[in-house]
């Protein structure tokens, strides 16, 4: 899959970000898939899938979920070191620790398998609390792994 039809694929609408925010996005996605040995797209799915290719903070109750890949940081009483959140919001900090997050899932996954969660999906612990989401993700990554390039 290259870049161009993957951010021309998200710019079309399901990103809803601007091609100009797209291309670093997948890009940067790419790198991380590669360099945690993660199949290409999932990262790009789940991003997708968890802030629709924003960068978001949300406030939850136990803690913060930040950038594209909605990376939680815990909550340290009631406050969150601000220099935490300001690294998570930098693109290429954001996704690698959401690629290691996939990462540490399929590991955990490939070792114990009967876990709850990895019945759902190997992937499924990234966002353990939100399984349902998976079934979007898993669509999503259907409809990235199914594209070809057109031959000429």
């Amino acid at each position: 899959m290259t870049p161009l039809f993957l951010a021309a694929w998200l710019a079309s609408g399901l990103g809803r970000i601007s091609p100009a925010e797209t291309l670093p996005l997948v890009e940067e996605a790419e790198r991380q898939e590669e360099r945690h040995g993660l199949p290409g797209g999932l990262l790009i799915s789940v991003i997708l899938i968890e802030s629709a290719g924003r960068s978001l903070v949300v406030r939850r109750r136990c803690g913060w979920d930040v950038g594209p890949g909605q990376v939680h940081v815990h909550a340290l009483g009631p406050w969150v070191p601000r220099e935490r959140l300001a690294r998570l919001l930098v693109l290429s900090t954001n996704l690698d620790a959401a690629a290691g997050l996939l990462a540490r899932s399929r590991a955990t996954c490939h070792r114990r398998p009967r876990l709850r969660h990895c019945r759902r999906s190997v992937w499924a612990g990234y966002n353990a609390g939100a399984p349902r989401w998976w079934p979007a993700v898993a669509r999503v990554w259907a409809r990235l792994r199914g594209y070809r390039e057109p031959t000429v």
